[in-house]
């Protein structure tokens, strides 16, 4: 059996809780009786899958309250709905500005109330499900770009013997090296590089340049200049 949806209901009347919670009773119901303590409720698992908030409250009121839900990576996806007794324009504007979905005024109407509840609940369903659609089709496109990437390079390589492999070392050989040293991936110029810059720990750079040139050195080394290709 699916778990029931929960709603969180912010007010600092305990009236206004109980009769919400009447009106909502086919959802799990929690309740917070001030911002701080809604913020607390909203990033705690279970989250509630969505919030009615009063707007005049003390210590913070619902405007700040869900600024900050907003604000936050965790909570922002939680939807807000105002349930106030203001009525003007300018107050229902300033909650949907700060993000709310939708602005509910007092006296309740329960089967308003209700209603506006379910619909944003299915929005929310929907909009996560065409999220999770979005991820899965990215994902097959980049291994599918991945896949025709090594095919073309395979179908290279049979068509000059002399490559042999040549595409897969060297892709083996750039991961080796992103992986076993990370520093190897930064190139200095001459200017850039600080002063007391200089390679305390063996680099394989250093000894693979040696093997191939008694004279080479490493390119992370303090004082050694870069090399001008057009020289």
């Amino acid at each position: 059996m699916a778990s029931r949806e929960r709603i969180l209901i912010v007010d600092d009347t305990p009236d206004n809780i109980l009769l919400l919670r009447e009106i909502l009773d086919d959802y799990t119901v929690l309740a917070a009786a001030n911002g701080p303590e809604a913020l607390e409720v909203a990033a705690t698992d279970p989250q509630p899958d969505c919030i009615l908030l009063d707007v005049l409250m003390p210590v913070m009121d619902g405007y700040e309250v869900c600024r900050r839900l907003k604000a936050q990576e965790r909570t922002r996806h939680i939807p807000v709905l105002f349930v106030t007794t203001l009525h003007d324009t300018q107050d229902e504007t300033r909650g949907l500005e700060l993000g709310a979905v939708d602005y509910i005024t007092k006296p309740v109407r329960p089967p308003v109330v209700r209603a506006r509840v379910r619909n944003h609940l299915r929005l929310k369903a929907y909009q996560e499900h065409l999220e999770a659609l979005v991820d899965q089709r990215t994902q097959g496109i980049v291994q599918t770009e991945h896949v025709a990437i090594l095919t073309l390079a395979a179908l290279a390589e049979t068509r000059d013997n002399e490559l042999g492999g040549h595409f897969q070392r060297t892709q083996h050989t750039a991961r080796l090296l992103a992986e076993i040293w990370p520093p190897c991936r930064i190139i200095w110029t001459s200017s850039e590089r600080p002063a007391s810059t200089s390679c305390s720990i063996p680099c394989p750079c250093t000894t693979w340049a040696r093997s191939a040139s008694p004279t080479a050195s490493c390119s992370n080394r303090a004082g050694s200049p870069r090399r001008n290709s057009q020289s």
